[in-house]
C-alpha cells in the first residue's frame, strides 16, 4: 500500500526523526574523529551541540581529555555527570548575559595559557555566537545584547549578523585561533549557517575573517540602527578609519566540518522513498522571508497534485527570517507554516511541515508546525483567523489551537530548518 494522507502525521513524525538522528552531534564527532589522536588535548566546545560532543568525545577517547571548557544551556547542567575532565559552563542562547561573558574570559584565558608544544580540541555547533561572547574593550555585554536583538527583530540573515559581531567582540572571526596560537587546534564543526560558510558558524572563531568593520558598519545603516545605537556605530567608525588588521596565516589550526544541513536534508529524502513517496524535487540553501517560502512552497502543491500518479515529496532545507511587524509570538518555521496553510486551503490530500532542527523555534517550545489543506476550514471552526494571525506574527498561538505544532523539545545540536511537501 503506497503511504495514505490519513496517516500524514505519523509520516512526518518519522521524517522528522530521521532528520534529527543524521544530526545527532554524537554521531558526527564519531564519525569525523580519527584514530591517531593519541596524545593528550585540552578541550574547547561552544554552541547548542557542545556538550554531547564533549561528552561522547570523552566516551570514544578516554584518558586523552587533560582539562577544557564547555558551554551549555543552563538546563543542561542539571543532568551532567559527575567527575568530567573538563568543566562546564552555563551560557544562553539568543541573547547572551554575564554567565556567557564569564564563560567566555576563562575559554580566552585557557586558550592563551597553551604553549607551542600543546594540542586542543575545539568543538562549534550552532548557537556558538551567543554562548561565545566576549565585548571588545569599548564595548559592553548590555550594548551587545540590545543590538543583537535589534538586528534579529530586523529580520537580518545569519551572515550579517555574524558579521557585526565579528567587529565588536575579543573571539569571534579568527580571534579564538589568535589566542590558541602557538599551540595547535583541531576543530569539529556543526554548520548552523546556509552554504557552511566556516567564516559565519558561531562568527567564525578559528577561521580568517573576510569581513571588515566597513561592512558591518554597512548592515548597521541598512537596517537603520545608527541612531539607535551611537556607540556600536561610533565604535565601528573608529575600527574603519584604523583600518583593517592584517591576520597570519592560521597554519595552526584544522578545521573540520563534520555535520550540515545538507546532510540532514539528505536523510529525509531517503526516509521518504523508504516510506514510498518519490522526491519531485529538493532545494539547498533557501534563504528569504518565512512568509514567502511558505507560499512559494505551498504553490507547488497544485502543479504536483496534476502531475501525481503516485504519493511525492518536495525537500527544503535553509534558514528563513521574519521581519516583525506584528505584536504575536511564533518562529520562522511556524510562519513558513502558517503562510503555507493560507496558501494551500482547499487543497485534499496535501500536508506540509516546517522545523527547527535545534527543537526551538523562535521564543517558544515549538519546533515548527505541520499543516494541511484543511487548516483554514478548521481554524475558521474554531474562530481563529489565519490571515490575521499572520499579519500579527502570532503563527504559534493560531497553530497551537489548531494542534499543528510539531514539540520535539531542545535537542541538543542545530543545522538550520527542514520542511517538506507532501502530496498524496
Amino acid at each position: 500500500m503506497p503511504p495514505q494522507f490519513s496517516d500524514h502525521r505519523q509520516h512526518i513524525d518519522h521524517l522528522v526523526k530521521a532528520v534529527l538522528r543524521a544530526a545527532d552531534p554524537a554521531l558526527a564527532i564519531e564519525r569525523a574523529w580519527q584514530s591517531d589522536h593519541t596524545d593528550t588535548f585540552q578541550l574547547i566546545g561552544i554552541g547548542k551541540a557542545a556538550l554531547r560532543m564533549a561528552l561522547h568525545l570523552n566516551h570514544i577517547a578516554p584518558s586523552q581529555i587533560s582539562g577544557g571548557i564547555v558551554t551549555a544551556a543552563p538546563v543542561d547542567l542539571q543532568s551532567v555527570p559527575t567527575q568530567l575532565p573538563f568543566e562546564v559552563w552555563p551560557a544562553l542562547h539568543p541573547l547572551p548575559d554575564e554567565r556567557n561573558e564569564a564563560a567566555s574570559r576563562a575559554i580566552l584565558q585557557l586558550a592563551e595559557q597553551a604553549g607551542p608544544q600543546d594540542e586542543l580540541v575545539v568543538l562549534i555547533s550552532g548557537g556558538g555566537s551567543a554562548h561565545l561572547t566576549l565585548p571588545l574593550p569599548s564595548l559592553t555585554l548590555d550594548q551587545l545584547a540590545r543590538l543583537y536583538q535589534d538586528l534579529m527583530r530586523a529580520g537580518l540573515d545569519i551572515q550579517a549578523l555574524n558579521t557585526v559581531r565579528q567587529q565588536c567582540e575579543r573571539l569571534k572571526g579568527g580571534g579564538l585561533a589568535q589566542a590558541i596560537a602557538p599551540a595547535q587546534a583541531q576543530v569539529y564543526i556543526l554548520s548552523d549557517v546556509v552554504g557552511d560558510d566556516l567564516q559565519f558558524i558561531a562568527s567564525g572563531p578559528t577561521v580568517r575573517p573576510q569581513t571588515t568593520a566597513h561592512h558591518a558598519l554597512d548592515i548597521l545603516k541598512e537596517a537603520g540602527l545608527v541612531a539607535v545605537h551611537p556607540e556600536i556605530a561610533d565604535h565601528l567608525g573608529r575600527r574603519a578609519a584604523e583600518g583593517e588588521a592584517l591576520y597570519e596565516a592560521f597554519n595552526h589550526v584544522t578545521n573540520h566540518l563534520i555535520g550540515s544541513n545538507t546532510l540532514a536534508l539528505n536523510a529525509l529524502e531517503r526516509e521518504a522513498e523508504t516510506m514510498g513517496f518519490t522526491i519531485a524535487g529538493k532545494q539547498h540553501d533557501v534563504t528569504g522571508e518565512a512568509r514567502d517560502v511558505g507560499r512559494a512552497l505551498a504553490q507547488r502543491a497544485e502543479l504536483l497534485c496534476m502531475e501525481a500518479v503516485r504519493p511525492l515529496v518536495y525537500l527544503i532545507g535553509g534558514e528563513t527570517t521574519v521581519t516583525v511587524a506584528g505584536t504575536g509570538l511564533g518562529g520562522r518555521n511556524q510562519e513558513v507554516a502558517l503562510a503555507a496553510a493560507i496558501e494551500l486551503a482547499g487543497q485534499e490530500k496535501v500536508a506540509l511541515f516546517s522545523f527547527a532542527t535545534d527543537g526551538r523555534d523562535g521564543p517558544t517550545d515549538a519546533a515548527g508546525a505541520v499543516v494541511t489543506g484543511q487548516s483554514v476550514q478548521q481554524a475558521a471552526e474554531r474562530g481563529v483567523d489565519l490571515s490575521a494571525c499572520l499579519r500579527n506574527n502570532d503563527s504559534y498561538r493560531c497553530l497551537s489551537a489548531l494542534g499543528a505544532l510539531i514539540q520535539t523539545g531542545l535537542t541538543g545540536t542545530n543545522v538550520n530548518d527542514v520542511a517538506a511537501l507532501l502530496v498524496y
